[in-house]
C-alpha cells in the first residue's frame, strides 16, 4: 500500500491517486488526525515541506518523526518505509534541516518531490527492528524545548502522562493536551518499549493503609486529578489549590496558602516549586521563586516580612518538584523543607530512574510523614504556643531565653521523618531544658506547678504527672534502656518509640500550662 501526504491539496487532490501512483493521498486538513493503517506493508511518501510560510522549519519532516514513534508502538513487526519528499539534494537538506540523521534511521528513504520519483519508486517496504530503530531515534536529537515556560509545563505533563499509566488511571486529558507534539510522541515511543511494570499488590495495599490529612498545593490542574485518584481508596482526606495562581502575585499565593492550611488543618503539604509559571519565568534570586517563599513563610522563615512568619500547625512539608539539582535540593532543607517528592524529568528520566523507583519511594515518603505527623503537630503547635506566651509576655528572662533556643533547636531536630528513639529522647531533653530554666531562676518551680489548672487531656493527678515527667528525664539523661513509669490507669507494654512519644507530648502540654501560669504572674 503507497499513501501520499500532499503539502497542498490544488497542487495534489484527491482525485490524483492513480496520477501519482499511489492508493491514497491525505490532504493537509486530514494530516492532524491522520492514523497510520492497519496493514502491515506500506509506503508512506511525505514532503519534508507543508507549509510554504515555514519552508525552514521542515514541518513535514517532524509529521514523519511522529508517525515513526507511532509504528514502533505497534505490538507487532511491520514493513514499511518512509520517503521524505524534498525540493533539494540531499546534501543540501541534510545541512538545513534540524534533524539530519533522520535520514540514517531504519525504514527511511529521500527522493525529490515529483510525480516521477513517487509513480516509479521501486524500493520494497522492510521490516524494522524496533530495538535498531530506537537506537538510531535516540541518536537524532530530538529535545526539550528551550523555553522555560514550556519546558516547565512538559515536565509536569510528562509525569502526570507516566504516573498516570503505571497506577491504570485514565489520561486521556493529558494525551489531548500533547496531541501532535514531536517531543512527546518522541518520550511516549521510548517509555512504551521500557516499560515493564504496572503497580504491584505490594504498592497498592502500602496506598491503601496511608491515614490523615494531605493539601496539595500547585498550580496543575493534572496533579489535582491525579492525587484525587492515589488516596481515593485510602482514609486519606485531600484537598487542593492553585488551579488560579497564574493570577496571583506571591504575596496573594501566600495568604491564600495561609487561609487553606488554618481551614484543613494537614497532616503534609505537598508544595510545588514553581507555583506561578509566569511569574517564576523571570525570576534571577532562588529566595524569590513562589514556591520557596511559601515555604519560607511557612516555616517562619520569611525575615522580611514578619506579617507572614506563621507556625502551620506542624503540618510535614514536602516540596514536590523536577529540580535535580542538588544546591536546590540543599536550599529547600535549609529553608525547612521536611521531605521531597520528585517529578520524572524527561531529559533525565530513562535508563536513570524509573517510574516504579519513583512511586515506590513516593508511598515510602507519604508513610513516614503521616506516621509521625500525630506527634508532629502537637509539638509544633506547642511550640506556637510557647512563643505566643512569650510575646504577649513580653519581658526577658531564663525562661525566656531558653524558649527561644529550645523552638529554635527542637524544629530543626524534628525536621523530616524524626520518629526514631535517638530523635525522640534528644527532643524531650530539650523540651525538658525550659522546665530546668525554672530551678535556674529566682522562682521555684514547684511553685508554679500548685497553680497549674490540670490540663483534661492528662488524665492523671498533676503531682504523679510530673513525678513521671521526671523520671523519663532522668532515664534519658542516664542513657536507660527502658522507662519505668507510674500509671494508675495505663499499662505501658508498647515500644520504646510509642512510650517515649506519648510522653513527649504529655512534657509539651506540661510546659505550655507551666508558662501559662509562670508569665501570667510576671504579667501580673
Amino acid at each position: 500500500m503507497k499513501i501520499l501526504f500532499s503539502p497542498n491539496d490544488k497542487l495534489i487532490n484527491k482525485t490524483q491517486s492513480e496520477k501519482w501512483g499511489v492508493d491514497e493521498i491525505v490532504l493537509p486538513s486530514e494530516i492532524d488526525d491522520y492514523k497510520l493503517p492497519e496493514e502491515k506493508n506500506f509506503i508512506l511518501f511525505i514532503p519534508t515541506i507543508l507549509n510554504e510560510d515555514l519552508a525552514l522549519n521542515y514541518e513535514g519532516v517532524e509529521i514523519a518523526l511522529s508517525l515513526y514513534c507511532q509504528l514502533l508502538r505497534r505490538n507487532t513487526t511491520i514493513s514499511a518505509k518512509i520517503v521524505l519528499l524534498g525540493i533539494e539534494s540531499v546534501s543540501s537538506f541534510m545541512l538545513k534541516c534540524k534533524y539530519p540523521k533522520i535520514i540514517r534511521c531504519s525504514g527511511f528513504d529521500y527522493r525529490i518531490l515529483n510525480i516521477h520519483s513517487v509513480s516509479q519508486y521501486k524500493e520494497e517496504p522492510e521490516p524494522i527492528n524496533t530495538e535498531t530503530a530506537l537506537k538510531h531515534l535516540k541518536e537524532i536529537g530530538l529535545t526539550l524545548p528551550e523555553s522555560y515556560k514550556t519546558n516547565h509545563s512538559f515536565v509536569n505533563e510528562w509525569s502526570y502522562y507516566v504516573w498516570s499509566e503505571y497506577m491504570n488511571y485514565d489520561n486521556t486529558d493529558v494525551k489531548n493536551v500533547f496531541k501532535n507534539n514531536i517531543y512527546f510522541d518522541y518520550l511516549q515511543t521510548l517509555y512504551r518499549n521500557q516499560k515493564t511494570k504496572n503497580i504491584t499488590e505490594e504498592q497498592a495495599n502500602k496506598i491503601g493503609q496511608l491515614k490523615g490529612t494531605v493539601l496539595l498545593i500547585d498550580d496543575s490542574k493534572y496533579w489535582h486529578c491525579f492525587f484525587e485518584k492515589f488516596f481515593r481508596d485510602t482514609n486519606v482526606r485531600f484537598e487542593h489549590i492553585g488551579s488560579d495562581f497564574k493570577h496571583h502575585n506571591t504575596k496573594e499565593i501566600l495568604q491564600t496558602c495561609i487561609e487553606k492550611i488554618k481551614e484543613s488543618k494537614p497532616d503534609i503539604i505537598l508544595l510545588d516549586f514553581r507555583l506561578n509559571e509566569d511569574r517564576d519565568y523571570d525570576v534571577k534570586n532562588f529566595a524569590d521563586i513562589s514556591g520557596v517563599k511559601v515555604l519560607k513563610a511557612l516555616k517562619g522563615k520569611q525575615k522580611n516580612d514578619p506579617s507572614l512568619q506563621h507556625n502551620m500547625m506542624g503540618a510535614r512539608v514536602i516540596m514536590f518538584t523536577a529540580t535535580g539539582k542538588i544546591k536546590n535540593v540543599l536550599k529547600l532543607k535549609e529553608h525547612g523543607a521536611d521531605g521531597f517528592v520528585f517529578k520524572e524529568h524527561p531529559e533525565k528520566y530513562f535508563g536513570k530512574t524509573t517510574t516504579h523507583e519513583n512511586i515506590k519511594s513516593m508511598i515510602g515518603t507519604l508513610g513516614r510523614m503521616l506516621e509521625c505527623a500525630f506527634i508532629a503537630k502537637p509539638i509544633c503547635e506547642h511550640l506556637g504556643k510557647w512563643e505566643e506566651v512569650v510575646i504577649t509576655a513580653k519581658t526577658d528572662d531564663r525562661v525566656t531565653d531558653r524558649i527561644k533556643h529550645v523552638c529554635s533547636i527542637v524544629r530543626r531536630l524534628s525536621q523530616g521523618d524524626f520518629l526514631t528513639e535517638t530523635d525522640l529522647k534528644l527532643l524531650y531533653l530539650e523540651c525538658y531544658s525550659v522546665l530546668e530554666a525554672f530551678k535556674e531562676g529566682n522562682e521555684n518551680i514547684d511553685h508554679v506547678i500548685k497553680k497549674i489548672i490540670v490540663n483534661d487531656n492528662f488524665n492523671v493527678d498533676i503531682r504523679l504527672l510530673w513525678d513521671n515527667i521526671n523520671k523519663v528525664r532522668t532515664a534519658l539523661a542516664h542513657g536507660d534502656n527502658k522507662v519505668e513509669l507510674t500509671s494508675p490507669k495505663r499499662v505501658y507494654n508498647s515500644s520504646e518509640e510509642k512510650i517515649l512519644s506519648e510522653w513527649l507530648l504529655k512534657l509539651c502540654m506540661f510546659v505550655s500550662e507551666t508558662l501559662k501560669v509562670h508569665f501570667a504572674k510576671s504579667k501580673d
